[in-house]
């Protein structure tokens, strides 16, 4: 997935967890200027969003 310059989020081979449950394994999307986005799910939506923004310890 080649990085745009209308990227505004751009996530490339994620995989996290909390702990020793990996919840996310290998997501790749970027997210592009004017695109609306709707995230749906639980554990492993809040995962994503944290460790994209870095944020988990």
């Amino acid at each position: 997935m080649p990085i745009s310059e209308t990227d505004i989020l751009n996530v490339r081979h994620l995989s996290a967890g909390y702990g020793k449950r990996q919840v996310l394994f290998d997501v790749s999307f970027a997210v592009k200027q004017g695109e609306n986005v709707l995230l749906i799910g639980g554990t492993s939506i809040n995962c994503m969003i944290k460790s994209s923004l870095d944020v988990l310890p």
